[in-house]
Parts: structure tokens; C-alpha cells; sequence
């Protein structure tokens, strides 16, 4: 059996800089791919955006890991509105770069923390994008997150087609604190939640 083939692929970013990234391609043609925008601290080697990543290959598509950097100084001191600019001109890169590459008929995006505000520029440039978005999305958090806001999940289900998986004392990180046993369960919760989602949207 051919094993999916890994490759860097060139992505000029925000003025210009280079996006390292890692695309993996499957060695049969595919109408899919998935696009992964990693958190500040949690990159797409780390567990929940890694096996979501074998998950989607297993499922014959593409996957285009980005390693976006957004914890230097040089973002952090910019205005909000340059820094909305850098992560959207850098979503907007890496896409088209990808999608030059087979032509595809499915795009599935995939974002941890501030990279679900690249998700947010793509479908529609501003705030109120999940507000606003139609297709299939499944949202995921944990109760234990300083970031999750169950009224504004809630609204946003009730404006959409959105899932949501919610887990009950689970930190930023997916994982339940000082329990490695139980993180490892959240995780395995967390994946097979995304394979039905999938299995529900014919991928």
C-alpha cells in the first residue's frame, strides 16, 4: 500500500513572509482537502490536531498542516486591525497554495484557538462570520476554557447548522488537569466525535 507523500509547498504570507508548512498528499487523487491553523502554543504536532489530521488522510484527503507563528513580539505589538490582516492575508495564502496544487472539490478547515479567527476571515472578514455560515461546522471546547461562552455558542447553533461537542471540565488545551487518563478518554472522545461528524458530510 503507498503511503501519503510529505512536502513543503511555498506560501508567501503576510508582506511577504514565508508560511512553513507540511502538505500531505495521498499517492491516489483526491477531491478533498483539509487545512489546519494551529493555535499560538499548540501546534499541528500536538495530539488533537495531529490524529485529526491521520483521521482526515485515512480518509483519502489532503492535509495541509500550516505552521503559522503568531507569538513573536513583532504581531503582538501591531494594532488589532494589522494583526487581523496578517492572520487573513496568511489563511488566504495558504489555501489558494494548496488548492493549486489538485483540483479539489471539497475544502474542510480546521482551526485550534486564534486559528479559528483564519477559519473566521475566510468565510466572511469579520467577527460575525459563525454567525453567518450555513454549512456543516462543529464547534469544540471544554467548560474548563477561560475562552468558551456557552450564550454565544448557543446563538450561533441557533443561527446555523452548527454542532457542538462541549466537555465538561476540559482546559484550553482539550485536556482535564493534573488526570492523564481522563485527557487521554477527551481525546479519544474528541476524534471519533469528528470521524462521525465527517461520516454525516460524506468525507
Amino acid at each position: 500500500m503507498e503511503e501519503p507523500v510529505f512536502t513543503t509547498i511555498p506560501i508567501s504570507g503576510y508582506q511577504a513572509r514565508s508560511i512553513a508548512n507540511v502538505l500531505i498528499q495521498q499517492p491516489q487523487v483526491t477531491s478533498t482537502l483539509a487545512v489546519i491553523f494551529p493555535g499560538v502554543n499548540y501546534s499541528c504536532d500536538m495530539p488533537l490536531l495531529y490524529y485529526t489530521a491521520r483521521l482526515l488522510g485515512q480518509r483519502n484527503s489532503d492535509v495541509l498542516n500550516l505552521h503559522t507563528e503568531y507569538s513573536q513580539p513583532e504581531y503582538r505589538s501591531l494594532p488589532a486591525a494589522q494583526r487581523a490582516e496578517w492572520i487573513s492575508t496568511d489563511a488566504t495564502a495558504g489555501v489558494e497554495a494548496a488548492l493549486a496544487h489538485r483540483e479539489y472539490q471539497k475544502l474542510i478547515l480546521i482551526g485550534k484557538s486564534i486559528g479559528t479567527l483564519s477559519l473566521a476571515t475566510l468565510i466572511g472578514q469579520e467577527i460575525g462570520a459563525a454567525m453567518r455560515f450555513q454549512g456543516p461546522a462543529l464547534y469544540i471546547s471544554g467548560t474548563g476554557d477561560d475562552l468558551y461562552e456557552a450564550d454565544n455558542l448557543n446563538r450561533i447553533k441557533q443561527a446555523t447548522r452548527a454542532e457542538s461537542l462541549i466537555i465538561e471540565g476540559a482546559n484550553h488545551s482539550m485536556e482535564i488537569p493534573g488526570k492523564m487518563e481522563d485527557s487521554l478518554q477527551v481525546l479519544k472522545q474528541v476524534i471519533t466525535r469528528i470521524g462521525s461528524f465527517l461520516d454525516r458530510n460524506g468525507v
